[in-house]
């Protein structure tokens, strides 16, 4: 079994990640938590620790559920993203990974 869930993310499904790690909306990741490979075509592939994808899956649900998403001005973006993690696969750390929570950290 993977110890990591792999995800290729555009550049407005990653905005929508962040911006909800910036408001404190969801947990935020720590070290190796998360890493990042960029792609040449502008997406970025992020490879999530099992335990911290398991916990922003669950976050993400139940934002949904309680109708957060629903509420908010940015209704759909949400629903992408949670349909994007969902979807995640497993995988293996591969590539020039960096560590995201290091890109992240000065905005948290």
């Amino acid at each position: 079994m993977a110890m990591y869930k792999r995800i290729r993310m555009n550049a407005q499904t990653l905005a929508t990640m962040f911006i909800g790690f910036q408001r404190k909306l969801f947990t935020c990741p720590k070290e190796k938590d998360m890493f990042s490979v960029d792609e040449s075509d502008g997406d970025c592939t992020i490879y999530f620790d099992l335990s911290f994808w398991n916990r922003y899956l669950v976050e993400l649900q139940e934002a949904n559920i309680s109708g957060k998403f629903e509420s908010s001005n940015a209704n759909s973006e949400w629903t992408t993203l949670l349909s994007t993690v969902a979807s995640a696969t497993n995988s293996d750390l591969a590539g020039r990974f960096k560590d995201y929570y290091l890109s992240l950290k000065m905005f948290l």
